[in-house]
């Protein structure tokens, strides 16, 4: 099978590993429970309004698609004030979705539930490796309304305090977290880790988005979270 294209567009939209994280600013005091309500842009509060594309924003990157999946690292390298942080992005993110948007949420470094340490999975490299990637149920795109917004942020937290009773020592799959991803089949991902991929796990990644096939593959944005 001839190797795809892993994402639409120009190279420079492919996930850059072995990054260098900028320092994270101090993280924000606890917002507010959000207006009962969805964003249109039409209240200066939603994409439209704000001046940006069709979509969200995730801290500096303009979300142009009408369904996203967050694929968050909360493995254990981030301190409890940072995962409170990109909790609160991600809800001002989902805040900002106009209607019609839909949303899904992988975390890294998390296990299944009910689980401290993931059932053990195939690789591409044929390995075997013990799952440790969590999708939000039911591990699919859901409506950006009210009620899944605040269901977000409750599993969210949920998932945080299974986190800290995992086996972390294995690491993050960032592969298997997105493969998860790439079944909901979105229209972009954003990928967010605190530090560099294993070698091996950058290579079944592109394994990965290398079978996703042609026209389907979704803009993917990476961000570098410092700790």
């Amino acid at each position: 099978m001839a190797e795809q294209p892993a994402v639409e567009g120009a190279v420079s939209a492919v996930p850059r590993f072995g990054f260098t994280a900028r320092d994270a600013p101090e993280p924000p005091a606890p917002r507010p429970a959000p207006a009962a309500g969805r964003r249109t842009g039409g209240d200066g509060g939603g994409a439209a309004g704000a001046g940006g594309g069709s979509s969200g924003r995730f801290m500096d990157i303009q979300l142009t698609g009408r369904s996203v999946v967050f694929v968050l690292d909360h493995s254990s390298s981030l301190n409890d004030a940072n995962k409170a942080r990109v909790r609160a992005e991600v809800s001002k993110t989902l805040d900002s979705l106009p209607d019609g948007s839909r949303f899904g949420m992988v975390l890294m470094g998390v296990p299944p539930r009910g689980s401290s340490a993931g059932p053990m999975i195939k690789s591409p490299d044929g390995n075997e490796e013990p799952a440790m990637s969590r999708c939000m149920p039911p591990c699919d795109l859901v409506a950006a309304n009210d009620a899944n917004r605040r269901g977000a942020g409750t599993w969210m937290a949920a998932s945080a305090r299974d986190a800290q009773k995992a086996d972390l020592s294995i690491g993050t799959r960032v592969w298997e977290a997105v493969a998860l991803a790439l079944r909901m089949e979105p229209e972009e991902i954003v990928i967010l880790a605190d530090g560099d991929f294993l070698a091996s796990d950058v290579t079944n990644l592109r394994t990965v988005l290398a079978e996703v096939p042609g026209g389907r593959a979704p803009r993917i944005h990476s961000v570098a979270f410092g700790t």
